[in-house]
């Protein structure tokens, strides 16, 4: 957590104590020290305490001695700092530090209408949304579950027979006590809020009931008294499946066999649907672009069948034209023609029944969309002749595929030779296609902490194109320590800053034996057959994959000519 946003929230829980005339400080002062102890620790509770009483002793001094300040005479000081905090931080966090203050007024009695309206008043000075503000008032502030049900709440509960005519409902067969997730769709968060007595976790840290709390990007809520629960349930259960016909993707005893070798992938079994972002994962040469040529149709598997809503790729491809987009790793651009006119040409060559004022718009959304404004009038030069930076390059190739609206998009490598932050940029824009019920397949070799928490699936492959893992992105990192018997294999983030270690699956994946010289031998201590093995028999063996039926294809769908 960023010092100064800290120091922030520290400053604007003193001016909320200085409305009622610094009465019941000291109930205030304790209410600081147990929330930042909860958080960070008994070290940062007594430094950030001190810090709060100094704020407050300031504000104390500068009062006038002959009357005393209503909350009218601190919106001036509110709006200094709000200032420097929207100078400085991303709308996430400044909202983040809104919900501390509610939880905070709520905690510390200080939950009059004057000190609502405080925080409403720096809601607003931080451009929050006022309905979210409201939403997020009301969920904090309600008790003994009592939680008003709206269309963007989801109630997680035992109830196998809940019903409600707005609120969205996840079965959990082991549950005891409820728990409430709201929408915030603005703000593009969401907020989780537990009643009961058992033990709950969101990405192993203990959740309190009636407390509320941020469901991060990536985290699972789990616990002895619930069935794990992914972020993508969340986010899915909110999307509007109305009238939308979503993508079944499923591939069932695959394999592929590279021609007068013995190479290719092994045999293996894959489900996926709309909404989702898969990454396939591993090291070099363990086939993961063969998989994803083989998944895309490119490849014509040696045995088993890939299907899209039960429709056969390679046997029914005059069903799914267009549905299907692929963005390869090397580039397919023309080297002398600008960024825009890349876009136009393709652009005319897929919707080649509009008219040119058509054409322009979907060239100008598209490089909105894509970040490509500054370059579009560049010209895209080749690899030894670099004009624009290789996102700009990676970004030109994905938006030429996206033009069109694919359903079922596969991706190679798509942040080869990227820095961190255009790799963070690129996956977040695939990502953004997932919101809009797409599919996302692609290959990665080492995400990053972000990256990686940003996927709702991964598959792990092996040398020798052995499948060895399918799965919840923070469960593969749980299931392979467990596997090399690591002290708590479920600690799979830092609980300090959030950060994970993805490139510990392969680490363990890889890991040699060490010789009696203490030194590490040429050979690994489970070969890939044994992964595979373990998979077969610890993962897929307990999972029941859904009957295979011909569903509605998405409709409206475009493809170059």
């Amino acid at each position: 957590m960023n010092e100064s946003l800290l120091n922030a929230l520290i400053k604007l829980f003193a001016i909320i104590v200085g409305v009622k005339h610094f009465k019941n400080h000291e109930i205030a002062t304790k209410v600081v020290k147990k929330y930042f102890y909860r958080n960070y620790g008994k070290s940062q509770s007594e430094k950030w305490a001190n810090s709060f009483n100094n704020h407050l002793q300031e504000y104390h001094n500068n009062l006038p001695k002959d009357k005393k300040l209503d909350a009218s005479a601190y919106h001036i000081r509110i709006e200094g700092i709000c200032s420097r905090i929207n100078r400085e931080f991303e709308q996430k966090q400044k909202f983040w530090l809104t919900i501390q203050l509610l939880e905070f007024i709520t905690d510390s009695d200080y939950d009059s209408s004057e000190e609502v309206e405080l925080v409403r008043d720096i809601a607003n000075n931080f451009n929050i949304d006022k309905d979210d503000f409201e939403q997020s008032k009301n969920l904090i502030i309600s008790e003994n579950e009592f939680v008003d049900l709206t269309e963007k709440v989801l109630a997680i509960n035992g109830e196998k027979d809940f019903s409600h005519p707005l609120a969205m409902h996840i079965y959990s067969k082991r549950m005891s006590g409820k728990v409430y997730v709201l929408q915030l769709k603005k703000s593009d968060t969401y907020l989780i809020k537990y009643f009961g007595e058992g033990n709950l976790f969101l990405n192993g840290r203990n959740i309190k009931p009636n407390v509320v709390y941020v469901w991060a990007v990536g985290a699972v809520l789990r616990g002895r008294i619930i069935e794990r629960i992914y972020y993508n349930n969340i986010t899915s259960a909110f999307i509007d499946k109305k009238n939308i016909a979503r993508i079944e993707f499923r591939a069932n005893n695959v394999s592929y066999r590279f021609k007068n070798s013995t190479k290719g992938l092994k045999n293996f079994d894959f489900e996926a649907e709309s909404g989702q972002l898969i990454g396939i994962l591993g090291g070099s040469g363990s086939g993961k672009s063969t998989m994803l040529n083989v998944l895309n149709g490119n490849l014509a598997q040696k045995t088993g069948e890939i299907l899209i809503n039960g429709y056969d790729i390679h046997k029914n491809e005059h069903n799914l034209n267009g549905i299907i987009g692929y963005v390869p790793q090397e580039d397919l651009l023309f080297e002398e023609l600008t960024v825009y006119q890349n876009l136009y040409y393709n652009a005319k060559l897929c919707f080649s029944t509009s008219d040119e004022e058509q054409i322009n718009e979907i060239v100008d959304k598209a490089i909105s969309n894509f970040n490509l404004k500054e370059a579009k009038d560049l010209k895209v030069g080749d690899p030894l002749n670099k004009i624009l930076s290789g996102g700009q390059r990676k970004r030109l190739n994905i938006a030429l595929e996206l033009m069109r609206e694919p359903s079922l998009l596969f991706v190679d490598e798509p942040t080869s030779g990227l820095s961190s932050m255009d790799s963070e940029h690129t996956i977040n824009l695939l990502k953004r296609q997932t919101f809009k019920e797409k599919l996302v397949i692609l290959t990665i070799h080492q995400p990053s902490s972000d990256i990686y928490k940003l996927f709702d699936k991964i598959i792990v492959l092996d040398q020798g194109g052995r499948f060895i893992y399918s799965g919840n992105p923070l469960d593969a990192i749980s299931y392979f320590r467990e596997q090399a018997n690591y002290i708590n294999p479920d600690d799979n983030e830092c609980v300090t800053c959030g950060n994970i270690n993805s490139e510990q699956i392969l680490r363990i994946v890889e890991s040699k034996l060490v010789n009696e010289f203490g030194t590490l031998s040429v050979n690994r201590k489970r070969p890939p057959e044994e992964w595979e093995e373990l998979y077969k028999t610890e993962v897929k063996a307990h999972h029941k994959y859904k009957p295979v039926q011909k569903t509605e294809l998405p409709s409206q769908v475009y493809f170059c000519k």
